[in-house]
């Protein structure tokens, strides 16, 4: 924005090369970023009014409060009537998580969705009782096919 001219020279321009360069760099790195955050929440339509949310992995407090956060918008974008939440992908539950699972399925209530829990070992069942953990009302199933059929659905095989 200045009126006299200016010639850049081949430093000037080595350096405008460097950063855009180090622009592209940063802006491909976002991206990934967003869509590892995409594939954290992978919410699997099965219908207009259900859906499945297969857990897998570690879950540390980071990722727990974006499956939280993430799954309670898809979950009312959705219209959803029903959220099974899958955890037999999970390597380790402890207090913290569980902590957060009890948030996720009293926020699913409170929006509207009844959460059915599939996947529920019983060493999970034993951190959450011997951690005195108040566990909602909720429906919880060995596999994900039983807690379709307790809905109504059935897979055909």
């Amino acid at each position: 924005m200045d009126n006299k001219p200016f010639t850049f020279t081949e430093e000037h321009i080595e350096l405008f090369k460097t950063m855009a360069s180090l622009i592209t760099y940063v802006l491909q790195v976002d991206i990934a970023y967003q869509h590892i955050h995409q594939l954290s929440v992978p919410i699997v339509r099965l219908s207009e009014k259900i859906s499945i949310l297969p857990i897998i992995g570690e879950i540390d407090e980071e990722r727990a409060q974006l499956i939280l956060e993430e799954a309670l918008r898809k979950s009312q974008d959705f219209d959803l009537d029903y959220l099974i939440i899958d955890l037999s992908g999970i390597s380790k539950l402890d207090q913290t998580i569980s902590t957060y699972l009890i948030q996720f399925v009293l926020a699913l209530n409170l929006i509207g969705v009844t959460p059915l829990i599939s996947g529920f070992r019983p060493e999970m069942a034993a951190i959450i009782v011997d951690d005195k953990l108040t566990m909602p009302d909720v429906k919880t199933f060995v596999t994900v096919k039983q807690a379709l059929s307790s809905i109504g659905l059935s897979l055909k095989e």
